[in-house]
């Protein structure tokens, strides 16, 4: 070439005095006369050492690039939720099993899924396009031969100005094994740039000492910094400190030779507020195996963040009163249990409900219900000590566990209680007093969180007879009790399908004239157990059959035994007053048989006296019989 006057170029390796090899580029141009005849030939050298060695790096660091992709098996798809079109990595085709001539769509992407998880996805799909929910979720695909993967999905909603969902970018990881396809592979060596950097998804190189070596926008606005303020810093720089420890385990990972790693960790943005971000992390080695960085994606999972704590809070507590719920109820009053257990302190469980709730519900309506509820939440979260658990169990009805109290304590703290919630309240529907009663149980060495509560439940319903604002304390005659009036109200709900109940007339007659003016029906209740009736249960059994039956009530006359009301003569007048007051009509029978006293008349509300057929019968003939009747 240099015959003809062209410049020529020579690259040799010159080893120097010290047998040090260097990259020579030698020109060699020819030295021209006036007339153009070459008179002579100009040699010029150049060191080209380390331009070689920087175009090596380059290309090694962008084939690495390239390799990691590969090695993380991370498709990537996007969906145009307004034209409904879609349109993902070759990777994707990998992952779903299908033939990679099938155009993209939502139709394919479905009928790769198992069928167990389809309703998740769809669901999950629908939020994501729908709400601009993120997008989540582990699922199985089954290709055509009947082999099942494991995947997981991540994708960032993109929306418009009004925060309509527009635009949905994410990546489908095959979490079951990476197997790269050399086609793909070729495509993410010609896209990987451009993915990187344009990637929705947070997407960052770190070494493995922790600093940051290249990130892309997604991650500068995850962390709501600049490029510059994060590259070359160490990314516990921007972690929460509670979750630092994390980077020790992903080292651990390293050492381990595990190649990927996942978690979720916050990070902590210039203004001290917090993201939370999916990482998850493939370890590039080399060919020898040997770790030369970290490749990151972190996704923002903030907003989903703050719903699942929402819902973690709201399946633990009630919605209306904040207070813990059943299931929190449960678990705490488990925890003290164990506590009580290997402390031996005692735990009381109270079981609090309020007194004509429905009544109140029935006559002022729900909305007041509700706001009576909330009112009487607060005024027992300030009644009991720091500490107590108070927890809505259902309905009007409230539990509070104390610790380490004694019997003279825990009566100090129920009776405050209950004085805090019978002050006056004033409702939007108006100003109303309430009371309530509440049962009390000690725990034993054999407790559970079930035998409490259902002890202090028979305790209420004690206190409930008691009268309104009383307190009673659970022991086993109240136990017996209990289950018999349970006993009692299952058998007579099966009475009627068994043909238990019989009737018998019993005729009125005129004792003056003779005359029939009618006849009692007598409902017997044949029992083989033979088991009584409490009065105390009937009264809402009567209240309710009257408004069932729209009977008038004066239609209906109760009878009591003398032998019944005389056992408690004070209970018996509450009972009697409350059959009363819901104008039923009141009769004794069989008066004059046991120790009855003439005031006791007096006492009760009684409509009608039926004396002893031993008194009646000597009526006539008999002094001291009609004397008596």
């Amino acid at each position: 070439m240099i015959a003809t006057g062209v410049p020529e170029q020579i690259d040799v390796v010159h080893v120097t005095r010290g047998k040090r090899s260097l990259d020579v580029q030698i020109t060699v141009s020819p030295i021209l006369n006036a007339q153009g005849q070459i008179t002579g030939i100009s040699r010029i050298a150049h060191d080209v050492t380390a331009q070689r060695a920087a175009d090596a790096m380059l290309r090694e660091s962008q084939r690495q690039l390239i390799e990691t992709q590969r090695i993380a098996h991370v498709g990537g798809v996007q969906y145009d939720v307004v034209h409904d079109t879609m349109t993902w990595s070759g990777e994707m085709y990998r992952i779903l099993g299908v033939e990679a001539n099938l155009a993209p769509s939502t139709e394919l992407f479905l009928t790769c899924i198992h069928t167990d998880d389809i309703e998740r996805v769809r669901k999950a799909w629908f939020n994501a396009t729908l709400h601009g929910v993120p997008f989540n979720i582990d699922f199985r695909i089954v290709f055509a031969n009947g082999e099942e993967r494991s995947v997981k999905a991540l994708a960032e909603i993109q929306c418009d100005a009004s925060g309509t969902p527009i635009n949905m970018v994410g990546t489908l990881s095959d979490e079951t094994e990476r197997v790269a396809l050399e086609g793909e592979r070729r495509r993410l060596e010609l896209s990987f740039e451009t993915g990187f950097e344009q990637s929705a998804i947070g997407t960052a190189l770190v070494d493995l000492n922790g600093i940051a070596l290249r990130v892309n926008q997604a991650v500068c606005d995850l962390l709501g910094r600049p490029k510059e303020l994060l590259l070359g810093r160490r990314w516990t720089d921007f972690t929460h400190p509670d979750d630092i420890p994390l980077m020790d385990i992903l080292t651990e990972k390293v050492a381990a030779g595990v190649s990927t790693y996942a978690d979720e960790r916050r990070y902590l943005r210039p203004d001290g507020s917090e993201v939370w971000a999916a990482t998850h992390v493939s370890i590039v080695r080399d060919a020898k195996g040997t770790p030369l960085y970290f490749y990151s994606y972190l996704l923002d999972i903030t907003a989903y963040k703050k719903l699942a704590n929402e819902l973690a809070h709201r399946a633990m507590h009630d919605e209306l009163t904040g207070l813990p719920n059943r299931a929190l109820l449960a678990d705490r009053l488990d925890q003290s249990l164990a506590r009580s257990t290997r402390s031996h302190v005692p735990i009381n469980v109270m079981f609090l409900d309020i007194d004509n709730f429905k009544e109140i519900n029935d006559s002022l309506g729900h909305t007041a219900g509700d706001e009576l509820l909330v009112y009487v939440a607060a005024q027992i979260r300030s009644a009991i000590r720091p500490g107590d658990t108070v927890a809505r169990f259902g309905g009007d009805e409230f539990v509070i566990v104390c610790e380490g109290a004694s019997k003279a304590e825990v009566s100090v703290i129920g009776t405050r209680i209950l004085d805090a919630i019978k002050l006056p309240v004033k409702l939007a529907a108006g100003e109303v007093r309430v009371t309530g009663s509440m049962g009390v149980t000690t725990s034993g060495s054999a407790s559970t969180p079930e035998t409490m509560l259902q002890t202090a439940d028979f305790a209420m319903y004690r206190a409930k007879g008691l009268g309104p604002g009383s307190i009673a304390l659970y022991d086993e005659v109240l136990h017996e009790k209990v289950e018999g009036r349970l006993a009692t109200t299952s058998a007579l709900a099966l009475a009627l399908t068994r043909e238990e109940f019989t009737v018998y007339y019993q005729p009125v007659v005129n004792i003056w004239t003779g005359e029939l003016i009618g006849a009692e029906a007598l409902l017997r209740w044949e029992h083989p157990s033979g088991v009584l009736v409490n009065p105390d249960d009937f009264i809402p059994t009567v209240r309710d059959a009257l408004k069932r039956s729209k009977l008038s009530p004066a239609d209906l006359s109760l009878e009591l035994t003398e032998s019944i009301w005389m056992e408690d003569i004070d209970y018996c007048a509450r009972i009697l007053t409350s059959f009363k007051e819901l104008g039923v009509g009141l009769v004794i029978d069989d008066f004059g048989t046991g120790y009855s006293s003439l005031s006791y008349l007096k006492l009760f509300p009684f409509d009608a006296v039926k004396i002893d057929r031993s008194f009646v019968d000597g009526l006539g003939h008999d002094s001291d019989d009609s004397a008596l009747v």
